[in-house]
């Protein structure tokens, strides 16, 4: 996935003089700042000067939420909410999204986390890049994942295993490797931590705003809950844990053991989810980049060799290798941009030097003297990829 943000600044002023001060409001797209009495803002409100108020408001980018393939006691409560496991002892529930990750390529997935309400229940969400499948998961005090393997996992665990695991008494957030939750072990990559201020309870019923990002041009993974970075992790991850393989599956896992919760995770946005793709010389194939609203707007570029560049999900048939990029933009003029590459393998294009006509009863044509010369041929009247 080759996700960014699309920054459109959209700017509209109002202006009304009351007593010699000066009143205007600035539009701008999530993202976007505005420069406002020698500060750059970003967040909506109204900002006070001496000569008047200026008024910003931040419209949102385009919501891009994905789909998820559920195992387990996992489900679907309403648009872009699932959950995990309920409020029940022993269950467990994993949701892997449906387009697999390039690692090669930055993401950053914003979603809300819900850990329930009870302080004693148990036993916590995990995070995980994996190269297993879609239907893995564990269950109780391995929080949904122990034994996935390989992968790279970020775990929020409400329940103390503390001879187990080396676990510390607070809840709190760590990194693992390969399905093992032993934080003393060397699968540990990032120590227990607590979250601030003073290791609260995250079993607050209450929702949580996490932010997974990843950049591969620094190796750098992070992590931020509630607006503070936790995790900051550096290590390229794709030599490290998937042996050099940068495709992963990725998503949440959860469960329950001798004491519950019932745990959730809502996705605000993920981008534009758009994987690179490979087809055969005059193939043509659909892209589905998992975006459907009548209130967005979408546009492929370039529009070469596209069935129609403004619908949402169109046939592609390039006769060579292209990268393409969609913009969608929302109601507000909003925009999010991903692109991807469609490549063309044009080893299959068999060239024929002209052939004499064949009447009947004359030699058969051996079709191997095309170039290149090997493969398989079918078709009426061919045995053997012999044509009579």
């Amino acid at each position: 996935m080759k996700s960014k943000l699309l920054l459109i600044l959209s700017l509209f002023l109002f202006f009304q003089n009351v007593n010699g001060q000066i009143f205007d409001t600035l539009t701008i797209c999530n993202g976007d700042s505005a420069y406002i009495y020698n500060n750059w803002e970003t967040v909506t409100g109204n900002y006070p000067h001496s000569s008047g108020i200026t008024t910003l408001i931040v419209n949102p980018t385009p919501s891009l939420t994905g789909s998820f393939i559920l195992n387990g006691n996992a489900l679907q409560t309403i648009p872009n909410t699932y959950q995990l496991t309920p409020a029940i002892n022993f269950q467990s529930g994993s949701a892997w999204n449906s387009v697999t990750l390039d690692l090669t390529q930055p993401f950053s997935f914003d979603v809300d986390l819900f850990f329930g309400n009870n302080d004693g229940g148990a036993d916590g969400i995990a995070f995980l890049l994996q190269q297993v499948s879609t239907n893995v998961g564990s269950s109780g005090g391995n929080l949904g994942y122990y034994g996935i393997s390989p992968s790279f996992c970020v775990e929020f665990d409400t329940w103390q295993n503390g001879l187990i695991n080396s676990d510390p008494w607070y809840d709190h957030i760590a990194v693992q490797k390969n399905g093992n939750l032993v934080h003393s072990s060397s699968n540990n990559l990032v120590s227990p931590t607590g979250v601030p201020p003073g290791n609260i309870n995250i079993e607050d019923g209450q929702w949580h705003n996490v932010i997974f990002s990843w950049n591969p041009s620094i190796n750098n993974f992070r992590v931020v809950f509630d607006g503070t970075t936790l995790v900051n992790y550096n290590n390229n991850i794709i030599s490290t844990i998937f042996g050099n393989n940068p495709s992963v599956y990725w998503g949440f896992t959860a469960a329950t053991g001798g004491a519950n919760n019932l745990q959730q995770f809502r996705v605000n946005s993920l981008g534009i989810q758009l994987p690179d793709t490979s087809i055969c010389h005059y193939d043509t194939v659909q892209i589905d980049p998992q975006v459907n609203s009548t209130n967005y707007s979408y546009l492929w570029t370039p529009n070469y060799n596209i069935s129609n560049d403004t619908l949402i999900s169109p046939y592609f048939s390039p006769d060579t290798t292209t990268t393409y990029a969609l913009e969608i933009t929302n109601s507000y003029g909003c925009s999010s941009i991903g692109s991807f590459t469609i490549f063309v393998d044009t080893t299959n294009v068999v060239n024929f030097t002209t052939i004499s006509p064949l009447c009947e009863g004359d030699t058969p044509i051996n079709l191997n003297f095309a170039s290149p010369i090997g493969g398989t041929y079918s078709g009426s009247g061919v045995v053997n990829n012999i044509f009579t």
